[in-house]
């Protein structure tokens, strides 16, 4: 039905619109695959979502088209894994005066941090975007400090990394109160630098002031297992007892909502830390048996599948999940097709 339907309204567009649906789908079809990593079928249809959005932006050159098109194309690129490529497509993400758009260089340089890990390079990246914007761009002052923090920190450059993270705290409050991701690399920041007491009231604040957010709900984990290492077990059952009762708290203040699949996701992280393997594997498939057609369901199905393949090696259980993802993909009515 995909495949007619691409074939059959070329191109996808009605006037001057392009059709999302019908313009996204190939790049959907793809993301598909890679969530079930069925690697031959990945390879198959790669040349023909690669080949759908090449010949748009050949076929009509000067059009709304060809700048989502490059777009579609680097991330098809980038769940290949060519960087290269994706990089080039994003560099010919360009405005009408022939410039690289601003959210396609910031991508840029975010591959270069996040996948090539040339920090150096992605740190003159962002600096160079920093330098070319005009006061209408304000609202990328504070996203380019942070993920310039980010690659400071990966680099060993730590007092660097926190000197723009307190910049964005104190000039960019907003910005920096809604992100639970900057309170948390400023935790990482004292703790990779050797100072664990200082982290941990940071850690504490992050525990405090983002109380559901993925950073804080993983952070109790994460110093259970750190006082753990330390011989500190006593600290550490205590973390583990919290963490167990936060993520309870959550469940059931959030009962019938898509954040009470999350703390169910971290409560199953919680028992495959202790390696209590069966009881995590159980919540999983929990999770996507009542919230199979979203994004955390689906994941929650495909980290069941792990945990069945590498823990319990019980790979009947495991091929007998891929055939229920499969089948909820195919039946999904409405599929998110992701710009």
């Amino acid at each position: 039905v995909y495949d007619n339907a691409v074939d059959r309204f070329y191109p996808p567009t009605s006037g001057t619109q392009i059709v999302g649906r019908l313009f996204n789908l190939p790049a959907h079809v793809l993301r598909v695959i890679t969530r079930i990593n069925d690697t031959a079928a990945f390879n198959q249809r790669f040349p023909w979502a690669r080949d759908y959005y090449q010949g748009l932006i050949d076929e009509y050159p000067g059009t709304i088209i060809v700048v989502p098109s490059h777009s579609n194309l680097s991330q098809v690129c980038q769940m290949k894994g060519d960087w290269p490529k994706a990089i080039e497509h994003l560099t010919l993400m360009v405005d009408s005066a022939g410039h690289t758009l601003k959210r396609a260089r910031l991508e840029i340089a975010d591959i270069y941090a996040r996948e090539l890990r040339q920090f150096g390079t992605a740190v003159r990246l962002y600096d160079s975007l920093m330098n070319d914007l005009q006061p209408a761009d304000s609202n990328y002052v504070p996203v380019i400090k942070l993920k310039k923090a980010g690659a400071k920190m990966d680099q060993g450059r730590f007092a660097e990394a926190r000197e723009l993270l307190v910049d964005v705290r104190d000039n960019h409050r907003r910005h920096f109160t809604s992100s639970p991701l900057a309170q948390y690399t400023l935790a990482r920041s004292f703790e990779l630098e050797g100072s664990f007491n200082r982290a941990l009231a940071e850690y504490k604040v992050l525990l405090e002031k983002y109380r559901e957010s993925d950073e804080a709900l993983s952070t109790y984990l994460y110093l259970a297992k750190e006082f753990q290492k330390q011989g500190r077990h006593d600290e550490a059952a205590r973390w583990y007892e919290d963490a167990e009762r936060v993520y309870d708290e959550m469940i059931a203040r959030r009962s019938g909502t898509v954040d009470e699949a999350r703390a169910r996701l971290f409560k199953s992280d919680l028992f495959g830390q202790q390696g209590q393997w069966q009881e995590a594997a159980d919540v999983l498939t929990r999770v996507f048996d009542n919230y199979p057609k979203t994004a955390i369901g689906q994941r929650a199905i495909v980290n069941a599948i792990r945990v069945y393949d590498q823990k319990l090696i019980r790979p009947a259980v495991a091929d007998s999940l891929r055939e229920v993802l499969r089948q909820s993909l195919a039946r999904a009515e409405h599929p998110s097709f992701e710009g």
